[in-house]
């Protein structure tokens, strides 16, 4: 019967909440209509764009939170720890979380009206709950053991393939069996994380508890961080792993906070006391040198590493406002600017410095310094990453623009820098604060647009933002009212400035002397790839071997045409030739009769290199051949004939180059009565015959 009335009321409850959807749904659909600025359109749904902060601060804290008096539906509440479902072992400390930051709500915003008590032993009363709430007789027994006349339990569960959550929570009266309040809604990993899920939850649970949030309730529920409930489930899931460091760590960030410092301090000297035995037993069991120094070691290595991915700065950033709306058709497009910044968590930084002495240096000092110098121990504080600032902790981020259903609109990386030091055994910080971004010119799709289009920091130096939430130590936070939290003053003491000004003109002094140092390489290297180039032009001088053809005109009288083929090779920057030229129908004037003549050419030549041209100049001497019949019998005729030559190649492509050249013949007037002499210019006893030739050259 009860189970009938159940699916009943969740029949009635889906309806009804179906219904309230749709009003809802009309209602903002119609104010995105009328709305008169972009900034309006698409910011985030919260109280703080309805009224004033600084008003609603002042009257939250004068208690003045509700919305009419009508008489809760019960007066107290036992809050029990939520069931987790296919959470994985990095998400065990969610279902603590959600637990400790709906106690610390319903205390804060049913103050008054709602009692809440505090359940401690909750394995024990688990089955009593369970069997109380499926019908059994035990109500009696257990309302008097709890003094709660209402019991909140729920679930929480991971849902699959996707980065979701479903939260359920039932509020039962202890006595009667009625269901007083119900929540079932499904929730992203960020709104998880940054406690808007457990804020939204509890407003719902509230109201149907009749405990109505006014504006001044809604702003200051939808303010509250769940850091410390955070930090307390995290330190709660540490310790019942074994994780002594990242235990201390957690638990001390939650002692200082009021309403779960009595919980963490009990763990946290739990943990302590199990430090204290594991450091005697290294004193006085471990006796061993290089186990003593293994296990030093070993501490300082966790330490670094724990430290060195959960560093003590936090990332805001505020939702986008878009802006320069512009265009038309297709060409439509818009900008969205945000700003985003780190800002360093003092109450983080005091933890890290507790650890840091509780965990290696109260014990390893301990020790004489004689065994910690034999040690040679890596990563001492003096000497460790952790405090190499400025900038030793470099965020590179992926940030999407994404609609309401998570599809991507666009995306982009940004770069923000962290620094840590530790100056007279304290430790100090500073960090980007400020970033005003920017996603410009994105085109506008009006199927991705949705009423609201948030900033999604998708990853953090190649890690998921999700492992980055389970695991990481750094808070990621989307601000409610645009602003980022104030900057922070530069908290470094005078003497530690001082000494980064000397780290840092020493830094700029080096960087100069680099900078020097690279210059004299270059002009170094230069002068090395010219002379290299100068070795292989050299060397290609050396092994120069050519084969060509070359034809021309004899000018200056009737000589006719002259053409040849020429071979050479060359030895440094000397070409030797040798060539064939043949003279088809030689001149008239010169021989007496028009005759055909052939030579050997033979040259040396001064040779000059260009990268794509190559020239030489040089004396030769033809040895010219020309034949003569006469009464059947037929003589040849061989003269020695002088010449002074220059060419210049210039590369076509690849070995192939095109020759211009220029060829003077001495040819002597005594040497033979073929040669009359009666029309050329004189030159001592040489008439001179100039070419004029063009080719082409094959290089080897």
């Amino acid at each position: 019967m009860c189970k009938m009335i159940a699916e009943l009321l969740n029949k009635k409850f889906i309806h009804t909440f179906a219904v309230i959807f749709l009003v809802f749904f009309i209602i903002g659909f119609q104010s995105c209509a009328s709305a008169t600025s972009a900034s309006n359109e698409w910011g985030q749904d919260s109280p703080r764009q309805a009224a004033d902060a600084d008003r609603l601060l002042r009257q939250a804290e004068t208690g003045d939170i509700y919305e009419g008096f009508a008489p809760p539906k019960t007066s107290t509440i036992g809050i029990l720890k939520p069931q987790g479902s296919y959470l994985s072992p990095a998400e065990q400390w969610i279902p603590d979380m959600i637990k400790s930051a709906m106690n610390n709500n319903f205390r804060k915003f049913a103050s008054g009206r709602i009692t809440v008590m505090n359940i401690t032993d909750e394995q024990a009363l688990e089955a009593e709950v369970n069997r109380s709430l499926s019908g059994s007789n035990d109500e009696l027994s257990l309302t008097s053991r709890l003094a709660a006349r209402s019991i909140m339990t729920g679930k929480v569960t991971k849902i699959q393939g996707a980065n979701r959550f479903n939260m359920e929570f039932t509020i039962t009266d202890t006595e009667t069996h009625a269901i007083l309040a119900t929540y079932s809604q499904n929730h992203s990993d960020i709104e998880l994380s940054e406690g808007v899920a457990v804020n939204k939850a509890v407003e719902s649970l509230l109201k149907d508890l009749n405990v109505r949030l006014n504006e001044a309730g809604r702003y200051a529920l939808y303010g509250a961080s769940n850091e410390a409930d955070t930090a307390l489930a995290k330190g709660l899931s540490a310790a019942a792993s074994g994780q002594g460091l990242q235990a201390m760590n957690y638990l001390y960030n939650a002692t200082a906070y009021n309403y779960t410092a009595s919980q963490a301090s009990t763990t946290l000297a739990r943990v302590q006391n199990q430090n204290e035995k594991e450091l005697q037993g290294a004193g006085y069991i471990v006796m061993d040198f290089f186990e003593r120094q293994e296990l030093w070691q070993s501490r300082l290595d966790e330490f670094n590493d724990f430290y060195l991915s959960h560093a003590p700065f936090e990332l805001f950033y505020t939702p986008p406002t878009p802006t320069d709306m512009k265009g038309s058709g297709d060409s439509r497009t818009y900008n969205l600017s945000f700003k985003i910044g780190l800002r360093w968590n003092q109450t983080h930084i005091s933890a890290m410095e507790k650890v840091l002495q509780e965990f290696i240096l109260s014990g390893l000092y301990s020790n004489s310094r004689e065994d910690i110098r034999r040690w040679e121990l890596k990563g001492l504080p003096d000497d460790s990453n952790l405090f190499k600032g400025p900038n030793n902790f470099v965020y590179d981020l992926i940030v999407n623009v994404e609609n309401e259903r998570g599809e991507v609109i666009t995306s982009g990386p940004l770069s923000l820098n962290g620094s840590l030091y530790r100056y007279q055994n304290k430790i100090y910080a500073s960090c980007t604060q400020v970033v005003n971004a920017s996603f410009p010119n994105i085109h506008y799709d009006r199927e991705q647009i949705t009423p609201q289009i948030y900033i999604r920091i998708v990853r953090i130096n190649e890690v998921d933002i999700k492992t980055v939430g389970e695991n990481g130590f750094t808070r990621v936070t989307q601000t409610q009212d645009g602003e980022l939290p104030a900057v922070q003053r530069n908290s470094l003491p005078n003497g530690l400035t001082s000494m980064l000004e000397k780290e840092l003109a020493a830094v700029r002094e080096q960087e100069r002397a680099l900078a020097k140092e690279a210059e004299r390489q270059r002009i170094s290297r230069e002068k090395e790839v010219k002379k290299e180039t100068r070795k292989r032009e050299h060397a290609r001088q050396r092994t120069s071997i050519h084969l060509g053809f070359a034809g021309g005109s004899m000018l200056g009288a009737d000589a006719g045409l002259t053409y040849g083929f020429s071979a050479g090779i060359g030895a440094s920057a000397i070409d030797a030739e040798f060539g064939l030229v043949f003279f088809p129908g030689f001149s008239e004037e010169i021989l007496g009769e028009k005759k055909s003549a052939m030579g050997i050419n033979l040259g040396l030549n001064y040779a000059f290199w260009g990268r794509r041209w190559h020239a030489n100049i040089g004396p030769g001497v033809t040895i010219l051949a020309i034949s003569d019949k006469a009464e059947d019998e037929e003589t040849t005729y061989r003269y020695a004939i002088p010449f002074a030559q220059g060419h210049i190649d210039w590369c076509l492509v690849s070995n192939i180059y095109i020759r211009l050249g220029y060829h003077l013949d001495f040819y002597p007037e005594k040497l033979s009565p073929l040669f009359p002499g009666n029309s050329y210019k004189r030159t001592g006893d040489f008439f001179m015959v100039h070419n004029l030739l063009f080719g082409a050259v094959f290089r080897l």
